[in-house]
């Protein structure tokens, strides 16, 4: 039989001979089934509905200020709705599910036989407090919905859900109109799955906590979606606990200087799938976690999208799970956008294939990216002022791509261990520096800097210091820097390893230029434009690499050039070729030591004052060298000493006060100089045997 009782508070108020809105008190205990509870109180009310058996309504309906509204139920079917208008209204609604449903066997997987709530609070300072409990045996829905409309307004809802069994459908919808609070903690025990937390605030506080375990192969997932408006602050903490776990997904919308922290956590094998995605427009911070923990763990991504002012955005991404072999773990995407100002944004992934894209417009942007693990990608964009952008990676098959555009640019990638490192630095504004470091087992580093428009301090460096590990490729490392339209720039490179490339590309004023190369078949290439360009190559070559050249090319084109190349070891052909264009030019350049063999040397300096200091080769096995050096202009002394056998110098001045002295040791010499000019001395000493010197000046 289906039991109704209705009391209305103007009833309740005649029965006590109390007068109109005065404290009402309603106190209903039902026992049995099909049970329904309906008050309805006007005033200060206070009403408590008690309900155990099965398909129990209660509905209260409270309009005043300090209302009271307790239900509890433990029954199947249970369904309780409460609705207060007022300040100061409080509403508790606890629902208790027992484990066993008539003919049933249990709610199992049983639709329509799990506890719903509704609460809706309009005024100010209201307070709601759901708990709704399966003790055992799983559950199918547990529902509970609060709407409040008003400021200084609390909910909190507790679903509590135990197996063994399917103890998934915990759902809680709240949503919230002022300055408000809202708690909501689901926990699915032993088959926890399907959770579902939905909040709407507006300038208010919302707390989700998610936790879910199973041990019978139901999967757990957990979903949860807060959307804000008005300097709120949102807390979103989600664990799974067992095999197969997956789908936390994260979704927060915010507007207005919110905050947003995102936890999520998945504990077990093949675990998959953790979203989490936040938007925030105005004032905003973001910090999101995400950890895999066991075997065969992949699938994350994290996406954050910051619109307005002084933006912070962390994003941290772990795998701590092994890889099988065939079957590695994978995954781990970040990707963040802000635009505005004051933007700062951190990603951290470890282990497995990782990707994260920051984009930042704005001013004072700060970006630092590690990543550590497998096949890394790092993209970020930077445009404004004050830009400084940090990478460092270790793991394989990396690559990083910097592009900033603005003032006080600076940026640093640091790359390490195992892999394909790849770095490009894209530099433009003013005061910028670029910093690539790459060390390791590396197969084929490629680093690129480049720098544009107007630079005052511009600075770019490259140290690649790789090597190969047994069985694997040699180095074959390149390094490459452009900068222009600046001044004091300044680029240093540092390699080392085997057949190895650098190059610098320099236009502007007072530009600098250093590579340093150590190994064998590594090739130098400087290109200076501009006003005091200075270059130094330094190359030691390894002996023990036999027939493998270094080559150095130089190009030099302005005002006070100057260059030096220093020693080429090792056992192979090289090659120095210097080209200055300019006014006082001055090249020195040292050549071989030990074994090196069939070295060759040409300098042509074309310009004012001019000077040339060229050693080539010494010891005993040293052979069948070269030098060619040209001079074109007006004060140009050059100064040659060259050893070993097969050894032949030929020298072209032309101009004013030129000078030539060249000294060879060996055998088969030969020596040409021609000077055509004013104040030409030339003196040639050559030690051995079948030596040859000519010498022509005057015109």
């Amino acid at each position: 039989m289906k039991n109704i009782l209705a009391i209305s508070a103007s009833a309740l108020a005649l029965a006590v001979s109390a007068p109109a809105l005065a404290q009402n008190v309603s106190d209903v205990d039902q026992l049995g089934n099909s049970n329904d509870a309906t008050v309805n109180q006007t005033g200060s009310n206070t009403s408590d509905i008690d309900q155990d058996g099965d398909g129990n309504i209660a509905a209260n309906t409270q309009s005043g200020s300090g209302n009271s509204s307790t239900i509890d139920q433990d029954a199947f079917l249970a369904s309780a709705d409460v609705t207060q208008t007022g300040t100061g209204n409080s509403s508790t609604i606890d629902q208790d599910d027992p484990d066993v449903a008539p003919g049933q066997g249990g709610t199992i997987g049983v639709a329509d036989y799990d506890p719903d709530a509704t609460v809706s609070q309009n005024g100010v300072a209201n307070i709601s407090t759901i708990n709704q409990t399966i003790a055992a045996g799983g559950g199918f829905n547990q529902t509970a919905n609060v709407d409040q409309s008003g400021d200084d307004n609390i909910s909190s809802i507790d679903q509590n859900s135990d197996g063994p069994g399917y103890t998934g459908g915990l759902i809680a919808t709240v949503t919230q109109t002022g300055a408000a609070t809202s708690d909501v903690l689901q926990t699915g025990s032993n088959g926890g799955k399907n959770m579902r937390a939905s909040v709407t605030q507006d300038s208010s506080t919302s707390y989700v906590q998610q936790t879910a375990s199973d041990t019978s192969g139901f999967n757990p997932s957990a979903n949860a979606r807060v959307v804000q408006n008005g300097g709120s602050t949102s807390d979103v903490f989600q664990t799974l606990t067992g095999d197969l776990t997956g789908d936390l997904n994260a979704d927060v919308t915010q507007d207005n200087g919110a905050t947003s922290t995102i936890n999520q956590n998945a504990f077990g094998d093949g675990s998959m799938t953790q979203d989490a995605i936040v938007t925030q427009d105005g004032a905003s911070g973001s910090t999101i976690t995400q950890t895999f923990n066991n075997t065969d763990s992949n699938t994350f991504l994290a996406t954050v999208d910051q619109t307005g002012n002084g933006h912070t955005s962390s994003v941290l991404q772990e795998d701590f799970g092994g890889a099988p072999a065939g079957n590695p773990d994978s995954g781990l995407t970040a990707s963040v956008t802000q635009s505005g100002s004051d933007n700062d944004s951190s990603v951290q992934q470890f282990n497995r294939g990782h990707t994260a894209t920051v984009v930042q417009t704005g001013s004072d942007e700060t970006s630092t990216i590690l990543q550590n693990g497998n096949s890394n990608t790092a993209a970020v964009s930077q445009s404004g002022s004050f830009n400084t952008s940090d990478v460092n990676q270790g793991g394989f098959g990396q690559f990083a791509n910097v592009s900033q555009t603005g003032i006080n640019n600076n940026a640093d990638v640091d790359q390490f261990g195992d892999g394909n490192n790849d770095a490009n630095v894209n530099q433009a504004g003013t005061d910028s520096s670029a910093r690539v470091d790459q060390s390791g087992n590396a197969r084929g580093e490629e680093a690129n800097i480049t720098q544009l428009a107007t630079a005052a301090n511009n600075s770019a460096t490259i140290n690649q210091t790789g090597d190969s590990s047994t069985g694997a490729p040699q180095n074959r490392s390149e390094a490459n820097i452009t900068q222009g339209g600046g001044s004091l720039n300044t680029a240093t490179t540092t390699q080392s390893g085997f057949e190895q490339f650098a190059d610098a590309n320099q236009s502007g004023s007072g530009n600098s230029s250093l590579i340093t190369q150590s190994g064998a078949g590594n090739s130098a290439d400087v290109d200076q434009t501009g006003d005091d360009n200075d270059s130094q190559v330094v190359q030691q070559g390894n002996p023990f690499f036999t027939g493998v050249p270094n080559d150095v090319f130089v190009t030099q084109i302005g005002v006070a050039n100057s260059s030096i190349v220093d020693a080429q070891n090792g056992d192979g052909s090289n090659t120095v070729d210097v080209d200055q264009t300019g006014t006082l030019n001055t090249s020195l350049i040292a050549q071989g030591s030990g074994a090196a063999a069939g070295n060759s040397i040409a300098l042509t300096q074309i310009g004012d004052s001019n000077q040339s200091t060229i050693t080539q080769a010494s010891g005993i096995f040293a052979d069948a060298n070269s030098i060619s050096a040209t001079q074109d202009g007006d004060r140009n002394v050059s100064l040659i000493d060259q050893q070993g056998f097969s050894n032949s110098i030929t020298l072209f001045q032309g101009g004013a006060d030129n000078k030539s002295t060249i000294d060879q040791t060996g055998d088969s010499n030969t020596a040409t100089v021609t000077q055509t000019g004013a104040f030409d001395v030339s003196t040639v000493n050559q030690s051995g045997s079948g030596n040859t010197a000519t010498v022509t000046q005057g015109s």
